[in-house]
């Protein structure tokens, strides 16, 4: 057995928005049998204090929301400090196979909580699988597929059109100047009851279902630049008894559109643009135009960005890349006819 040790085990950052992943891979273990055990951490602490989070509305309604909202965390409200600490964990042989597993903390720290566990997880959940992911070289067609659920997007760029980490499968490949990526994923599943099962919680025959397939084709002519068209099927059917027929949403919302991206020099450029049409079928909101609550879809968005890397310009100790960008999504001024006209992405990154 062979142990090389890389760097030390955790990586820490205090961050009061984001921080980069520090990933798995820290810490690499070599067998005999040319597997490769890889390990690492991460802590992320994030202290947050809150301020008319809700853009004044309670106080322009007279509803008493409370400024409350959800995170991964649990439910929050004003000041508090919330953490995502994980453990990563990882195991493959060569470019063959590879599973990815990371464990991760969510919780608001209190003394209540932290050295707990809760009896009864919540919809959000203290401590869990956080991503899961088993991929498999297809030598044979270029690709590789992988099943599980980590981070997966159609545009991960941009988030325009559809990126989450749900479960589900995904294939990607490249053959000459030609690269792909083919996927499936289950946004709600409703044949199942979980445990423990929640009052007055059973199978009544319904599928309410929400699936998302989606494809993207790209094609990279010269060094450093894409150019790309990427589909997605967003299909949502929840199939009610005859009684509440007229109010079980079914919607097909399917989105296309063109990706470009390159550079020059220090100069890096990206635009966007998506396409979104389809139907929304008894949806329980009725008007004079759509009286059974049925609307078809038809709206539109783009994303433009201009980046300058100047560490390629001067000597910078860290990498500085600013950006000047838009996000445009069109929207909806008549809620009175039978059109969708506001788009929005499928799930969005951004």
């Amino acid at each position: 057995l062979t142990v090389l040790v890389r760097a030390a085990g955790v990586a820490a950052k205090i961050a009061a928005i984001s921080t980069a992943h520090a990933g798995p891979g820290t810490v690499v273990i070599k067998t005999d049998g040319d597997i490769t055990m890889t390990f690492g951490a991460q802590v992320r602490v994030i202290p947050t204090m809150e301020s008319n989070w809700d853009f004044g509305i309670a106080k322009l309604t007279g509803k008493n929301i409370g400024n409350t909202h959800t995170n991964e965390g649990g439910i929050v409200k004003n000041s508090y400090i919330r953490t995502e600490d994980r453990l990563y964990f990882n195991f493959a042989q060569r470019d063959l196979w590879d599973v990815y597993m990371a464990l991760e903390l969510d919780t608001s720290l209190s003394q209540q909580r932290v050295d707990r566990a809760l009896a009864t997880q919540g919809a959000f959940g203290d401590f869990g699988v956080e991503r899961l992911n088993a991929s498999l070289k297809i030598p044979w067609i270029y690709s590789r597929l992988n099943f599980g659920w980590d981070v997966y997007a159609a545009d991960i760029e941009t988030g325009l059109i559809y990126g989450d980490d749900d479960p589900g499968f995904n294939s990607t490949g490249g053959y000459g100047l030609f690269d792909w990526q083919l996927g499936f994923n289950k946004k709600i599943e409703a044949d199942f009851i979980p445990s423990p099962t929640p009052a007055g919680f059973s199978l009544t025959g319904q599928e309410n279902d929400r699936n998302i397939y989606t494809v993207r084709l790209n094609f990279n002519p010269v060094k450093d630049w894409q150019v790309g068209l990427i589909y997605a099927f967003d299909d949502l059917n929840v199939r009610g008894s005859v009684a509440t027929a007229a109010t079980t949403p079914n919607v097909a919302n399917q989105r296309i559109g063109p990706i470009v991206k390159g550079a020059a020099g220090p100069l890096r450029f990206l635009a966007q643009g998506a396409y979104s049409f389809g139907s929304a079928d008894r949806t329980g909101v009725v008007n004079a135009a759509a009286p059974t609550g049925n609307y078809d879809i038809s709206a539109y968005g783009f994303v433009g960005d201009v980046a300058l890397d100047l560490h390629k310009m001067v000597s910078l100790p860290v990498p500085v890349v600013p950006h000047f960008g838009f996000y445009y999504t069109s929207g909806d001024s008549n809620p009175n006819d039978n059109k969708l006209k506001g788009y929005t992405a499928a799930v969005s990154l951004a």
